[in-house]
């Protein structure tokens, strides 16, 4: 991985999981890279387009027990 992609990572704060790489849309929204495991493929999601995301699957699933880390 080249010096700029890892300067730009960004990972969980317990375990360092590699999240995505943090980039700007065409529009310049900050935005993730996100690589899909084993493969050459990568699909960028802005930060709001993330929070709707999950916000939406929390709400339409109830959670009986948070999981542990």
């Amino acid at each position: 991985m080249n010096e700029k992609r890892r300067k730009n990572m960004v990972y969980t704060p317990n375990k360092h999981i590699p999240i995505g790489i943090v980039v700007q849309d065409e529009n310049e929204n900050i935005a993730l890279s996100i690589k899909k495991s084993n493969e050459n493929v990568y699909d960028t999601i802005t930060l709001g387009e993330l929070i709707n995301q999950v916000t939406s699957t929390a709400n339409k699933n109830s959670f009986s027990s948070k999981r542990e880390t």
